[in-house]
């Protein structure tokens, strides 16, 4: 989880970056700027740094302080559900594909849970969810799910936490025009980053729970 944290920083130090290049006077003046001297250079320079250190900062608080549950929700636009919500369903359509295991096989071993499957959309994504943290939990130490759940649970954070940057970002113009001032060229590095982080986050749950359900299907061949 160490290196997990590292990669968030990693993240923040280039969106920081990133920011006093493109959206401050200092070490990109404004075209109507006039010549400054070093002293005043200097003093904006720490105000430019500071104020990148206080959204960092907050990002940083933030991404501590919202739950999981928001995260997701956050992930998902709140209308795309967790892959482990669906995956039973997923498999009883034929739509669970995956190179490590076969839809029959996974039909066949999951047969109690499909049948019983609620009619209600709320129930049975509740009911999908629950069955399979269950067999989650039989494999949550194993090497291959710790790393699939961290590579998941990283690029949630880094989608979340460009989320809240943008946000930051465009209240910092509104509240400290002086200081800094709107970066058509950082605002699409910011949502192109959102929108991979999304997409990669995605990929990487569906890679995790159905590398569970490979593993519990698998589980009689597996040493």
């Amino acid at each position: 989880m160490n290196e997990y944290r590292k990669d968030m920083q990693h993240l923040l130090l280039a969106y920081v970056l990133l920011f006093l290049l493109l959206c401050t006077g200092t070490l990109n003046p404004m075209p109507e700027a006039q010549e400054k001297t070093l002293f005043t250079i200097v003093v904006d320079l720490f105000k430019d740094a500071a104020l990148a250190g206080v959204i960092s900062l907050l990002v940083f608080i933030l991404d501590s302080v919202i739950g999981s549950r928001l995260k997701n929700k956050l992930t998902g636009l709140f209308v795309i559900p967790r892959t482990g919500y669906v995956i039973f369903s997923k498999i009883s359509a034929g739509k669970c594909i995956d190179d490590r295991f076969t839809t029959q096989d996974a039909i066949e071993k999951y047969k109690t849970i499909i049948d019983n499957l609620p009619r209600d959309k709320k129930e049975r994504q509740e009911y999908e969810n629950k069955e399979w943290y269950k067999i989650y939990y039989d494999y949550q130490e194993k090497a291959p799910i710790v790393q699939a759940q961290k590579e998941y649970l990283l690029c949630r954070d880094m989608f979340v936490a460009t989320v809240m940057f943008i946000v930051l970002y465009l209240l910092s113009i509104a509240i400290f025009q002086k200081w800094t001032y709107f970066s058509y060229q950082y605002l699409v590095i910011l949502c192109v980053i959102a929108v991979l982080s999304n997409i990669a986050t995605h990929r990487k749950m569906q890679r995790f729970v159905y590398g569970v359900i490979a593993r519990d299907v698998a589980d009689d061949g597996i040493p």
